[in-house]
């Protein structure tokens, strides 16, 4: 704002002073006329010079408007810079426990949670939740009730403000947090797919797979068979963000690439909740075949995606409220002794999973 004051206070001075254009002249042809006549000057030189003082001084009021465009990029360049040498506090380095074979129970234990940027707007309250290994949960709630906070603290996106979180009785941050989220597969609900091939796109999650480990991630995914018929198979360009394929496709090669590493944990974030009905059983039946004996974590506002779930947690205010089958939660009776808890509300409110 101080730059763009004195850059409009003088780009207006030079502005008004464009009359003074004359009166330059007018000195020039003065002086210019003594030094040619008594200093003996050339005419031609002293004319050249006036010339170029007049549109040096017009070049360089163009000049200033530009003077912001750098001023911006200077900014930016300076966030960037203290971003890259920002000292985390989350260990990046490898240090930490590996453990040989991840199992994928998780345990979250009095967890407390407010974000950075709201730290007096409390998310999570005294959370706890036992998470069995190969086990599937879903988790409801109203928006800004803590569903998605859940798959950020279990990749170490951020850090408990208070309590622990356990993957196979280990506390994680004390596990390597590479090894910790090469253990897990995220899907969200936009997929972010790059201006190359299939494969490259499906290779991002582990650089150097094997062209079988592809096929067989694509296969889980329900991708095989639309890729194998497109022109170049999995060398078919994508274009940006994706744009050559439809959302049903790109979930299920968002799907493939979380898989290629066979993580223990799979975190689906909404992943159909942007699709039309038909896409979104495609992906669904993906969803479910990929499912087997992993830990899943479904995050979904349709019901639909976890009816089948073997414990539905209901979340409110940053706590667990209900918990159980969807059978049970169905028959779960509210605060009044009366049948209707909260999650059977919601699935008769959505007409879903009847």
């Amino acid at each position: 704002m101080e730059f763009g004051v004195k850059q409009g206070l003088i780009k207006g001075m030079l502005i008004g002073s464009m009359g003074m254009v004359y009166a330059n002249w007018a000195f020039q042809a003065w002086i210019g006329s003594i030094i040619t006549i008594e200093r003996g000057e050339r005419g031609g030189l002293t004319f050249a010079c006036g010339i170029c003082v007049i549109w040096g001084g017009l070049f360089i009021m163009n000049v200033l408007p530009n003077l912001s465009f750098i001023l911006e990029a200077t900014s930016v360049i300076a966030r960037m810079l203290q971003t890259i040498e920002r000292d985390s506090a989350i260990d990046t380095q490898k240090r930490g426990k590996v453990l040989g074979h991840g199992k994928g129970k998780v345990e979250f234990k009095e967890v407390y949670f407010s974000y950075p940027s709201r730290p007096d707007t409390p998310v999570l309250q005294g959370l706890n939740l036992t998470i069995w290994a190969g086990k599937t949960v879903g988790f409801v709630g109203g928006s800004g009730s803590g569903k998605s906070t859940f798959i950020s603290l279990l990749e170490r996106f951020y850090d408990p403000d208070k309590g622990k979180i356990l993957l196979d009785g280990y506390d994680i941050k004390r596990l390597q947090l590479k090894w910790l989220r090469s253990q897990m597969g995220l899907v969200n609900q936009e997929p972010v797919l790059f201006a190359t091939s299939i494969k490259e796109n499906i290779l991002f999650r582990k650089e150097g797979a094997a062209m079988e480990h592809v096929i067989s991630a694509a296969k889980t995914a329900n991708a095989q068979d639309f890729i194998v018929k497109l022109p170049d198979g999995y060398d078919t360009q994508v274009g940006k963000f994706g744009v050559q394929l439809s959302g049903g496709q790109k979930q299920r090669v968002a799907i493939a690439r979380a898989l290629l590493r066979n993580p223990r944990i799979l975190l689906l974030d909404e992943a159909t909740s942007a699709l039309d009905a038909q896409s979104e059983s495609i992906v669904q039946e993906a969803l479910d075949h990929a499912s087997i004996g992993r830990t899943t974590l479904i995050v979904a506002h349709r019901l639909t995606t976890i009816c089948k779930a073997d414990l539905i947690v209901v979340l409110q205010s940053g706590k667990v409220i209900e918990s159980g089958s969807h059978e049970e939660l169905m028959h779960m009776k509210n605060g009044e002794g009366e049948e209707g808890g909260a999650y059977s509300k919601m699935v008769h409110t959505a007409k879903w999973c009847t």
